[in-house]
């Protein structure tokens, strides 16, 4: 009997588990809520001001129900950036899919989205607030979660220069050369903008 029961509990925590990941319908329907308070109130009253009680109530969800899904502040900002970032990779996809007929104007065009949309949900002030986090706890979730978003932008910016290569519209770079090609140079620029 008691086995029974110890597996019917493993077996409860496990489908927890599994609706958490997959989110439960209620969830589904509070995140873009939830979302959208911390946005506004990170606008409003900065990362420090932000507190997670004012954002469950603008929400209008439980504080509890924020804790289910987040440890922190700090993940609920990186729950944003994350959006942000990713709404931005799928804009740009369609860029690196279907490029402008030549090379600066395909740069423009992809690093337009990434500028454009990045302050969408964020501040700049967020965006610093995000970095520091990411540099001061590079080992920790946020941390690995942000450096993963950054790979993610800087391959696509790959992508669409080995796309322009392949359609013999830019030359490719030669390894050995310390000179720092446009495209090299509109890379560093994504980073540099945040």
């Amino acid at each position: 009997m008691e086995t029974s029961e110890k597996g019917r509990s493993t077996r409860n925590t496990r489908a927890a588990a599994v609706v958490k990941e997959t989110g439960n319908p209620f969830w589904q329907a509070a995140r873009p809520r939830a979302s959208a308070a911390a946005a506004a109130l990170f606008r409003e009253a900065g990362y420090e001001g932000a507190k997670i009680e004012t954002i469950a109530a603008q929400a209008e969800v439980s504080i509890g129900t924020i804790y289910n899904y987040y440890q922190n502040k700090g993940d609920i900002l990186g729950a944003i950036v994350s959006m942000e970032v990713n709404e931005v990779l799928n804009a740009g996809r369609g860029v690196v899919a279907s490029p402008p007929a030549n090379v600066g104007d395909a740069l423009d065009t992809l690093l337009g989205i990434y500028i454009e949309h990045s302050l969408h949900y964020l501040s700049k002030e967020m965006w610093r607030q995000a970095m520091a986090i990411s540099t001061q706890l590079p080992d920790s979730p946020f941390g690995q979660a942000y450096t993963a978003l950054d790979r993610a932008l800087t391959e696509q910016i790959r992508a669409l220069i080995a796309r322009l290569q392949a359609m013999a519209w830019c030359a490719p770079t030669s390894t050995g050369s310390a000179r720092r090609t446009d495209l090299q140079q509109h890379e560093h620029d994504v980073h540099r903008v945040r």
